[in-house]
């Protein structure tokens, strides 16, 4: 299976849950929230549609970013929302499909999610169909 393979299916999931209309204006690079106007509700729609389209779970086996920050992080510094620099750093080995110039001082929790692109979900689907199916994808994009 190809990169590009997962990233066409991703676009058309995206194209029909949010009702894109435009599909030249969807790219690997695109942020779901900002970009292409997901709303959190959206998100389980689309994971959801994932899992059908690729037979695979997408949640399954590994921690979250935020079962990462709430383990590594103390009351006090959760209560501030933002997450703390020792924490911060590690963001990008967690998240290594994201730019790493977009872990900066103040990012908060609720931030997170405004991060996601299109390539993280392309990501997660590969993570998965490694993981849960023993295919390798190749990274042709």
């Amino acid at each position: 299976m190809k990169k590009s393979e997962i990233f066409e299916t991703v676009k058309n999931v995206l194209i029909d849950t949010l009702g894109i209309e435009d599909e030249n204006e969807v790219y690997l690079e695109s942020k779901l929230i900002e970009d292409l106007g997901a709303e959190s509700i959206d998100f389980l729609d689309i994971m959801a549609r994932l899992e059908r389209r690729f037979d695979v779970s997408l949640s399954e086996d590994e921690e979250s970013v935020e079962d990462y920050i709430m383990k590594n992080s103390s009351e006090e510094e959760l209560e501030t929302g933002v997450i703390p620099s020792h924490v911060l750093k590690d963001l990008p080995k967690l998240m290594p499909e994201l730019d790493p110039d977009e872990f900066v001082e103040g990012l908060t929790f609720n931030d997170i999610p405004r991060l996601f692109t299109i390539n993280s979900l392309v990501y997660a689907v590969t993570l998965a169909m490694k993981k849960q199916k023993n295919i390798e994808v190749e990274n042709d994009i």
